[in-house]
């Protein structure tokens, strides 16, 4: 685990290339399915570092498909998303965290960031207020996007 944490640390000095190597030494030793997931996180990370942005996706994609419960690359491959501009990626990726059960304040807090900046505001003649337009906003949303549930419900916005 201490290597994982050099990887970690190279990655906030900017080492990428380092920071992946690191990595990949941490997965070849690896027997614990925490740290496993954590050396393939950290190469995910990497690679973005590195603009290898493709091989990241498939990366985080893999890790959520593995650990659906795990919102750190819910976190990471939407922030992806929306640099891409790829809105309805990010919205159907944040909607699947969350029904996945990801509902830390920090997922929230992000989820909700999106929705303020990226999600335009629901046309009305009749405007009750912005928590029923941003409800109303999230329900067309879900729909389209084939959620059966209104996902502002399980934030709690009204």
């Amino acid at each position: 685990m201490k290597g994982i944490g050099t990887g970690f640390t190279l990655l906030k000095q900017g080492k990428y290339l380092e920071a992946l190597n690191r990595f990949k030494e941490g997965l070849a030793k690896a027997r614990d399915p925490n740290v496993i997931k954590t050396c393939l996180y950290g190469k995910a990370r990497a690679q973005i570092g590195l603009n290898n942005i493709s091989v990241a996706i498939q990366l985080l994609e893999k890790l959520i498909e593995e650990h659906p419960k795990w919102e750190v690359p819910y976190r990471a491959l939407t922030r992806i998303y929306e640099n891409r501009n790829n809105i309805k990626e990010a919205e159907a990726l944040y909607l699947k965290a969350i029904n996945s059960g990801c509902r830390s304040k920090q997922m929230c807090k992000q989820y909700e960031w999106f929705l303020l900046n990226f999600i335009p505001p629901v046309q009305a003649i009749y405007a009750p207020g912005f928590g029923a337009q941003r409800l109303q906003q999230q329900f067309i949303a879900a729909r389209a996007i084939g959620v059966d549930q209104e996902p502002g419900l399980r934030f709690g916005y009204r």
